[in-house]
């Protein structure tokens, strides 16, 4: 039976009866109808529901999943793969009488990781409940877990609540419970440490049930998210609130949520957050099998009514947040029945809208070995931070144990593959582009083995000079920068002779208006066989065979200090052009097993960690094989690219 309907807007709707007697939206389903509700004809209720769905169709969901990403008929695996992480063991429930664990939080302060959950006796949130802490400074081996606090001499109750990084130390975050989760004595407490040995005394913040500290929006204030308690309780659920106090001590306000529509669907909200289109988004846990979300575009000083999902949920805790690159993750139970904590699966999105990678990171059957109230199987309640180029993982087993896993942030990240579209190639009528180039503002350079040649920007041939510097005979990819070319020579074999105690590493600084050679460096202690030159007006990046990375240096007077190494995956063999623009490093490579033009998110801190890709553009190889290139001004996602007897203009698609 087909009904029509006619909306406010003036827009016709068909309804199927049919199909919509048996549709559970999460808004006025037969489980959450009210007595009233329930006593409506059955023609009604469905005219209620495709009213309140077209509705709230305006505000389409912050995010989804692709489709087919959780494979439901495959409960034991999803249908995804494995995360290789490492797995460290923080507290098990053993001998020690202690053998509830929950609600793990993680944070880095002063070049170490910390991690705090809820220790009670038997049962979840029962008296008796404390904190428990441990750290790390290699993020593999930690310290024996000691109590961070508790409340009422050990016969209140703790849960534990997060931490923050404030401009004073390092704040621990706890809820107090009045002898229930939801009691109106139920508040935030917080202790602060210089050190996170030894703390300060509990002050009492505000009221609320909160399990996860407060993240820093993109205005410098902070954000803490929770539930509220009784009697707010029977008509709201998530109690969000911010402050401009660094030190997330004091100032907090309440920001403004919309009244509810379907407060029913909601048990325990259990906010988590992150950041993608200049807006703040925060997730929901809820009884409908999805989750919940809402945006903020003001700071989190008000919010979206909260729009279902169809990002499946358990109904657990989930942890969600950013990586370096801007990306986002979202760790959870996507389990199609309610409360199976089965598998603790990683899905990621790089815009923030649409996830559609995702992997298990524990997945064997986990078995609680004693009873307790509320206790579960599985792997439970995740928290996470990035450290070291690794995302951390904190989490509970079966509610009694807690371990942490380590994952590569490469490894989620991986190299997204893009297109590079030929838009022309030039063809030039006297000199050669076999090594490298670079772009002035009157003028384009190529460099060859020995010599630059100068072009005008229509590629019009004005000069040919060679390159001499004593003990090296070989240049390489070259760059500009303001009214100088930078450029990387070594000592190459000679009548297809090479002698290794020639081996010579010169940084050359040659001026661009008459190619003279204004200053040189000797790095040959470093680096051995050197190939493209990068100056980002900063930093000189040099790309090494030998020593197999870009190499960052400092130009202090007549020396250049080595202040790191990008490194990148050996597979992608040496780098054969380089360039640096703000936070992004690219790098085209041909002679290893991958080859393109590639681009990194440069670390905030340079390290042994090899860094992976986070795009690569497929070059062509018209003439002969990759090698050096330049960004050309005034159009984005544009490059030349050296071969030889021409250059060629590619357009990289996707290139913000």
């Amino acid at each position: 039976m087909k009904v029509p309907i006619l909306l406010p807007t003036g827009q016709l709707v068909v309804a199927f009866l049919s199909q919509l007697s048996r549709f559970d939206g999460g808004v006025v389903s037969a489980e959450f109808r009210t007595k009233k509700e329930k006593r409506m004809p059955r023609l009604n209720s469905i005219v209620v529901v495709v009213c309140l769905l077209v509705a709230n169709a305006d505000a389409a969901a912050p995010f989804q999943t692709r489709s087919g990403l959780f494979n439901n008929k495959r409960p034991a695996d999803l249908g995804l793969p494995v995360m290789d992480g490492k797995h460290t063991s923080l507290y098990r429930a053993d001998r020690n009488p202690y053998k509830f664990c929950h609600h793990p939080n993680l944070v880095v302060y002063r070049d170490q990781l910390f991690c705090m959950w809820s220790n009670g006796i038997k049962d979840e949130d029962a008296p008796g409940q404390r904190i428990l802490l441990c750290s790390t400074r290699d993020g593999a081996k930690w310290t024996t877990a000691a109590e961070l606090t508790n409340a009422n001499n050990r016969k209140g109750i703790c849960v534990a609540a997060g931490f923050h990084v404030g401009k004073n130390g390092l704040v621990a975050y706890y809820t107090i419970t009045g002898g229930k989760n939801f009691h109106a004595q139920t508040a935030l407490f917080a202790r602060t440490s210089q050190n996170g040995v030894t703390w300060g005394k509990p002050q009492r913040l505000f009221s609320g049930f909160y399990i996860e500290g407060p993240r820093r929006l993109p205005n410098g204030d902070l954000l803490m998210a929770g539930e509220q308690v009784d009697p707010n309780r029977k008509t709201g659920r998530m109690k969000i609130l911010t402050t401009k106090d660094p030190n997330g001590l004091a100032g907090w306000k309440e920001s403004a949520f919309p009244k509810l529509q379907n407060a029913k669907v909601f048990g325990y909200s259990e906010p988590g957050m992150f950041f993608a289109g200049g807006k703040v988004t925060m997730t929901f846990r809820n009884y409908s099998g999805f989750l919940f979300a809402s945006t903020s575009n003001n700071n989190g000083r008000s919010w979206t009514h909260p729009v279902k999902t169809n990002f499946p949920d358990s109904t657990a805790r989930l942890a969600a947040g950013n990586l370096s690159d801007g990306s986002v993750y979202m760790i959870n139970n996507p389990m199609p029945t309610r409360f199976d904590r089965s598998l603790l699966v990683l899905t990621h999105s790089r815009d923030g809208k649409t996830f559609d990678r995702a992997w298990r990171i524990r997945a064997k059957q986990a078995k609680k070995r004693f009873d307790g109230k509320h206790k579960l199987d599985g792997w439970q309640y995740p928290h996470a931070v990035t450290w070291k180029g690794q995302l951390f993982v904190a989490y509970s087993i079966n509610k009694e144990d807690v371990s942490v896993t380590r994952i590569p942030i490469s490894a989620i990240v991986g190299t997204r593959k893009l297109a590079a579209r030929l838009v022309k190639q030039q063809k030039l009528a006297k000199g050669a582009a076999n090594q490298g180039m670079a772009i002035g503002e009157k003028h384009i350079f190529t460099a060859n083995a020995h010599d630059i040649c100068r072009y005008d920007k229509n590629w019009n041939f004005i000069e040919q000079k060679k390159i001499r510097i004593p003990k090296v005979n070989h240049l390489g990819a070259i760059d500009y920068h303001k009214g100088f070319i930078w450029a990387g020579l070594l000592h190459g074999p000679v009548g297809n002779k090479y002698d290794k105690k020639k081996d010579r590493s010169i940084i050359a600084k040659i001026r661009a208006s008459d190619l003279k050679v204004v200053k040189t460096w000797d790095i040959t202690t470093d680096l051995t066989w050197i190939d493209p030159v990068c100056f980002d007006g900063k930093h000189l990046w040099v790309g090494d065979l030998r020593n197999l990375g870009i190499h960052r240096y400092r130009i202090a007077g007549d020396k250049l200090i080595n202040t790191g190494a990008l490194r990148y995956p050996s597979a992608m063999h040496f780098s054969q052009g380089v360039r640096v623009r703000g936070n992004k490093l690219y790098s085209i490579h041909t002679f290893g097993s991958r080859d393109g033009l590639f681009e990194f998110t440069l670390p905030k801190k340079l390290s042994k960690t090899v860094q992976q890709p986070t795009r690569v553009w497929a070059i062509q190889e018209t003439k002969m094989h990759l090698e050096g290139f330049a960004f050309i001004p005034g159009h984005p996602g544009q490059i030349w690219h050296v071969q030889g007897s021409q250059v060629d203009r590619y357009q990289l698609s996707g290139f913000k």
